[in-house]
């Protein structure tokens, strides 16, 4: 292909890579995720104790396997 064969400018590119506008949408009219969310009092304390027990666990049985 000879350079004067090629078209100049962006009409050469792939339709698929030529500038697009991008959509932006307003945010401000919906709250904000914080005041979105509902967590029961005293939801998930429990977590710490199942912790703390697969950890005691993990401990024992590599204790067991090494020794």
């Amino acid at each position: 292909m000879n350079t004067n064969d090629r078209p100049e400018g962006p009409t050469h590119l792939n339709p698929t890579l030529q500038e697009r506008t991008e959509n932006t949408y307003d945010l401000a009219t919906t709250p904000p995720p914080v005041d979105t969310t509902s967590v029961r009092e005293n939801q998930g304390e429990g977590w710490p104790i199942v912790w703390l027990v697969v950890v005691i666990a993990a401990i024992a049985i590599t204790l067991f396997i090494l020794l």
